[in-house]
């Protein structure tokens, strides 16, 4: 079945990709309205702005599977886009198949942010809000294709046909630009966006203070998570409820891609995609076994050092947020026992290759509500921006500096006390090297399948631990109860290879073709 699913699909990419495959910079398609039949009122702008939603941010297919390009997760599936970026084997026509370097989203931004300014407006706030949400995506989109290319072409106006190849512009002139865009139109927009999924100014200022986290500004970093902490927001009590459908919008959403049921190109397919084999899932992203590894035991302490840790029977007494986003052995799934373990069932990993390589499956986004024909017609939206990001934002920025104090303690405690983990331990974690190795390991596991992990070790110089083996789970059995008995050692799923080319990645081989050389490969593809 996956097969039938896998050709259709790529019969449709590869039709889509002869029709425009010249449209990875600015040239106008040919399939869209032209500015002589639009622009005439304000339900026009409304509609070109939805098209700058829909072409311009990430949704699940990002989310889900950028953290197998990490340590977190497998990509087992070569044609999924992602496998070859995590082993470290891409090259520059691998990596058309995921679109990072595609720029209709930006194109659309431009085209609006012109075409705007020739509908009458009765409220100029509510077109100046419009424009700013624009102005959000086309940033949000920049950043993005900055942290994944380096240097990226820099375009904030359409672009007619024989402008549009253009070099690359220097990385440190993007980030500005998208920097000073975001600190331009927070003013303009509300402080708290309704459910509909728009823009708001906590979005802004909370896109504002990943970027300047990543790019090492800490003390402003600091500064646009605290404006953020003083808006409103909380914790969703539930960790993994949050991410069900039932609970969309919920208090914790500060930013996300809307999905809905029968929304046929806006509905989450993707839960299909990564079920158990057992229940006709693809298990197409697979937590590994390091990223089990990285969950404390609930009494505080690492793995190693808490008298809490059986090693054959390593999934009891751990951090609650493992249970809420790793399927693994002997884990209560819909009533049942998930059992990768047994030789002759359907989820062990040599008995279909629909099965987890890794012995693991995806819970996080998984709701257990959903069934049937169902699971490939879901509605959940994608968190692209989360409170709990930006309280271990605040965190890490402030020990970046050493300013360690009660609201560095008190930002990480309200994280681990929503997901029953004790408070932090101030005679262990007391300085600032201690709390750098606590604050990495909370944003791992906070923030574990959410497609932060590759990004967290390029800007902390330690991104060739993607380059180690990755191991799924050991032989044993699942024992009526639910516990197991593991033996042996940690099953080989892949080996991995790395470069320090691999801190960027290639510019799409293609893209560099349709600009006759304008564009320029990233050194050492």
């Amino acid at each position: 079945m996956k097969k039938i699913y896998v050709l259709a699909g790529a019969l449709s990419i590869a039709l889509s990709f002869t029709a425009c495959n010249k449209d990875f910079l600015d040239k106008a398609p040919l399939d869209e309205l032209s500015d002589q039949t639009f622009w005439k009122n304000e339900k026009d702008v409304q509609m070109a702005l939805n098209a700058c939603y829909r072409k311009g941010l990430f949704g699940f297919w990002e989310v889900l599977y950028m953290d197998g390009m990490a340590d977190n997760a497998y990509s087992q599936f070569v044609w999924d886009g992602f496998q070859k970026i995590g082993n470290g084997t891409m090259d520059a026509g691998y990596v058309d198949q995921n679109n990072f370097f595609d720029f209709k989203g930006i194109r659309s931004c431009n085209e609006f942010l012109v075409g705007i300014e020739k509908v009458p407006f009765a409220d100029p706030a509510k077109k100046e809000a419009m424009k700013a949400e624009a102005r959000f995506i086309r940033a949000m989109d920049y950043f993005y294709k900055v942290q994944f290319f380096g240097d990226v072409p820099l375009m904030t106006k359409p672009l007619a046909l024989q402008e549009s190849n253009i070099p690359k512009t220097p990385k440190a002139e993007v980030v500005k630009f998208i920097l000073d865009e975001l600190g331009a139109i927070a003013n303009s927009l509300p402080n708290k966006a309704s459910s509909s999924g728009r823009v708001s100014k906590v979005a802004v200022l909370a896109l504002k203070a990943r970027i300047e986290l990543y790019e090492g500004k800490f003390a402003d970093a600091a500064n646009s998570a605290s404006q953020v902490m003083n808006m409103g927001f909380s914790l969703f009590p539930n960790y993994e409820a949050m991410f069900w459908m039932a609970n969309k919008g919920n208090s914790e959403v500060i930013f996300d891609r809307q999905y809905k049921v029968d929304g046929q190109d806006n509905t989450m397919w993707d839960m299909g995609a990564h079920l158990p084999n057992s229940e006709g899932g693809w298990s197409s992203i697979e937590p590994t076994q390091s990223l089990v590894d990285e969950y404390e035991c609930t009494d505080g302490k690492v793995a190693e050092l808490s008298p809490l840790y059986n090693p054959q029977n390593p999934y009891v007494n751990r951090d609650p947020r493992m249970k809420a986003t790793i399927l693994y052995p002997g884990a209560d799934w819909r009533g049942s026992l998930f059992n990768s373990l047994d030789k002759d069932g359907a989820d062990y990993y040599n008995n279909s290759d629909n099965a987890s390589e890794t012995g693991y499956n995806l819970r996080k986004y998984m709701d257990p509500t959903a069934e049937g024909d169902g699971v490939w017609n879901w509605g959940t939206n994608a968190i692209l921006i989360r409170y709990a990001e930006v309280l271990l934002t605040y965190a890490e920025a402030k020990i970046e500096q050493n300013q360690i104090d009660a609201s560095v303690y008190n930002a990480i405690d309200a994280i681990r006390q929503r997901a029953g983990m004790p408070a932090v331990d101030r005679t262990v974690y007391s300085n600032q090297v201690k709390l750098r190795e606590l604050i990495r390991r909370e944003r791992r596991v906070e923030l574990a399948m959410e497609g932060f992990r590759w990004f967290d070790l390029k800007r902390w110089n330690q991104l060739e631990k993607i380059g180690n083996p990755v191991y799924g789970v050991r032989e044993g059995v699942v024992n009526p109860d639910g516990s197991v008995a593991l033996t042996g050692t940690n099953r080989l799923v892949e080996q991995r290879i790395f470069a320090p080319k691999n801190y960027l990645l290639p510019i799409p081989q293609a893209a560099i073709d349709i600009s006759q050389g304008v564009l320029k490969q990233n050194q050492n593809y």
